[in-house]
């Protein structure tokens, strides 16, 4: 069964409105998200993100450590991957995305204060993300110092892939200005 573009389009909205529901939902399969980066010297790596907020052009956001080894990948090569993943609906979305680290120091603290505390340790460690320690207990905390960085990931494109029991859907949307483009790939 062939889907019309408007069908088509409503896709691209249930992937919005699911990564929307996941922002508020723990539990949501796409609240956590796997994002890979790449360096100059074509070093990939992946990690695991929490999804902050979904904007009605599709940008996403996420937190992280502006010491993390993601962020001076980003500073090298500010494309991105993304993959979230609904084992329970059989549903992949893919984005290439680049990244946008939000300059706005206004707007960084209003999301920095909105932080539970207990959450704030994430971003106020005394050693930067990746350091060799030789305990856990070992990572202290600073007070009156953060790293706090939020990012902004602008996919380009989003490729939804759907296991059904007959005709996988693969669909690939495009960003085509304020616009989104989609074609069938084969699954």
């Amino acid at each position: 069964m062939l889907l019309t573009y408007s069908n088509l389009m409503n896709i691209l909205d249930s992937i919005k409105n699911d990564l929307r529901k996941a922002i508020g939902k723990p539990k949501h399969r796409f609240r956590y998200f796997s994002m890979a980066t790449c360096g100059l010297h074509g070093h990939i790596r992946q990690r695991i993100l929490v999804l902050r907020d979904v904007a009605d052009d599709f940008t996403l956001t996420a937190y992280t450590d502006s010491r993390s080894k993601k962020m001076m990948h980003i500073r090298e090569n500010s494309e991105v991957s993304l993959l979230f993943f609904n084992s329970s609906k059989f549903i992949q979305v893919t984005m290439t995305a680049n990244v946008r680290v939000e300059k706005d120091e206004e707007t960084v603290l209003e999301l920095w204060n909105r932080i539970k505390p207990r959450s704030r340790k994430d971003y106020i460690t005394e050693l930067p993300p990746g350091t060799i320690i030789q305990d856990p207990s070992e990572v202290g905390h600073q007070e009156n110092i953060h790293y706090f960085t939020v990012l902004k990931l602008v996919p380009e494109k989003i490729e939804y892939v759907k296991l059904q029991k007959i005709n996988h859907l693969r669909i690939l949307f495009s960003r085509n200005g304020d616009s989104w483009d989609s074609c069938y790939l084969v699954p």
